[in-house]
């Protein structure tokens, strides 16, 4: 951060104001003494509840400079997964924004914590986080703790839970530095300019955040994401990078004005559920520019790249467990001395199998240039007699129609297994009977992945806070009468 002293660390897209990293750390280091006064420690869960605005890196850093073990939560997250994640973690302190500081006073007591609440606002009952903020006398000789061993937890992240109950997941120290380059695209500079529409307890904002004090780049910060916004800040900041998951590429593309070519921005990421090719294709023809790209360095539309320095992988037979070539599909394994710890207070011991493979629990496969290709969780499968349906290859192919919004497939139990049925959600003002949408799909696959169960047209479809669609509860509300 000194290195880039005087440069835009990041800027508030509703209010226009900006922060240069020499702000941003003096914020930082007074917040890392107030909280160390408040007898903090190394051994400490702090946990952040807010969305994106100029404070919110604040206590995130200063929480490092301690040593302290860091937890995001989305504001948004059902108020269930947010009890969970408190009554595991059992955080010290929480930072969070007013809205959420009543819900949070009531988890607390409901839970017997000793958890203290910091607000980004005006609070009666509750300390103020611009108290934080005030003159330190031992600011000028503040240094950070030093990590001793890099495999102590750094950061608690989470399971998306679109398949169950979500785990906590522990990453340290290592294994954080191990992976965070692999989410660089290119080598970014600090002439680049990120928008990023993630949310923070996402494993890639943490990533994000990282990099921007490394490299010295201006984040874009927004509280909220809308569709036909984010245009205008496109046009306004020119951005280099925008970083945003599926769910948001889709509404922004529904709001899209215009023809025109956008040139300012290089690369475009899209994170979480994999994005149907035609819409791969839209922003292709947008971003003349840009590598538009899940993550991984790939041309191939549809992958997720090539292997990563530092790690091994394998794809094994499901049954068997053997060892499959080029093109065979089966279960991603993986080997690293970057893999995380075990999912916090979480029985693990089947994570691994039996020569120290992580079972990753996504249905792959990997072609002849050993570009690897994500079909899928084996969680979300089910089987159709002795054939395993992996929904996301439907839904997939579903996508591909041009009427089609949205897709979920789920299997409805029957006496030879499930069936698959196929729930859509129609793009405005286009008319289709459910009928020609199975037959659409039928043409394409094979005989054992028919939409046995037919198609359901919906209005929307229910979705986890990361954009993932929830099919347990989409399976559960058709078995049960109510979709």
């Amino acid at each position: 951060m000194k290195k880039h002293f005087n440069k835009i660390a990041q800027i508030d897209i509703e209010s226009g104001k900006k922060d240069t990293f020499a702000n941003l750390l003096q914020r930082c280091i007074r917040v890392a003494l107030y909280m160390a006064d408040k007898q903090i420690t190394r051994a400490d869960v702090i946990t952040l509840c807010t969305t994106h605005h100029l404070n919110t890196v604040v206590p995130y850093i200063a929480t490092q400079f301690l040593g302290a073990k860091l937890n995001c939560i989305n504001p948004l997250f059902p108020l269930d997964e947010i009890k969970y994640i408190m009554d595991t973690l059992r955080p010290i302190m929480i930072f969070a924004v007013p809205e959420v500081a009543a819900v949070l006073e009531e988890m607390i007591r409901d839970l017997s914590l000793a958890s203290v609440i910091v607000v980004f606002g005006r609070s009666k009952k509750h300390l103020e986080f611009c108290d934080f903020l005030k003159p330190h006398a031992n600011e000028d000789k503040f240094e950070p703790i030093k990590i001793d061993d890099l495999r102590e937890t750094a950061l608690y992240s989470t399971t998306s839970g679109s398949t169950g109950l979500l785990k906590i997941v522990s990453l340290n120290h290592y294994s954080f530095l191990g992976q965070s380059p692999n989410f660089i695209i290119r080598d970014h500079t600090n002439d680049d300019i990120h928008l990023s529409y993630i949310t923070l307890g996402w494993i890639s904002a943490d990533f994000d955040i990282s990099h921007s004090l490394r490299k010295g780049y201006c984040r874009l910060l927004s509280e909220r994401f809308d569709g036909e916004g984010v245009w205008n800040t496109i046009d306004k900041y020119k951005p280099t990078v925008v970083v945003i998951p599926p769910g948001k590429v889709i509404e922004m593309l529904d709001h899209r004005k215009g023809n025109g070519e956008v040139h300012s921005v290089l690369d475009v990421m899209i994170l979480g559920e994999k994005l149907s090719k035609n819409y791969k294709l839209q922003l292709r023809e947008i971003f003349t520019q840009a590598s538009v790209r899940e993550i991984k360095k790939t041309e191939k539309i549809g992958s997720v790249g090539f292997p990563v320095p530092g790690m091994s992988y394998k794809i094994v037979d499901i049954e068997t467990n053997e060892p499959l070539g080029p093109n065979r599909h089966g279960e991603l394994r993986l080997k690293s001395k970057f893999i995380t710890n075990p999912y916090h207070k979480t029985v693990s011991f089947n994570v691994f199998d039996e020569e120290g493979w992580w079972k990753t629990g996504d249905f792959a496969y990997y072609d002849e240039d050993h570009c690897l290709y994500v079909l899928g969780r084996l969680s979300a499968a089910f089987k159709y007699q002795e054939y395993l349906i992996i929904p996301e290859i439907l839904e997939n192919v579903l996508m591909e129609h041009p009427v089609v919004k949205q897709a979920a497939v789920v299997g409805i139990p029957t006496n030879d297994g499930h069936h698959a049925m196929g729930l859509i959600v129609l793009k405005p003002g286009f008319r289709v009977s459910e009928e020609e949408i199975a037959k659409f799909v039928e043409d394409k696959v094979p005989e054992e992945r028919k939409l046995r169960a037919g198609v359901k047209f919906v209005k929307s479809l229910s979705l986890t806070i990361s954009n993932r669609i929830k099919r347990k509860y989409l399976q559960q509300m058709i078995l049960e009468g109510k979709l």
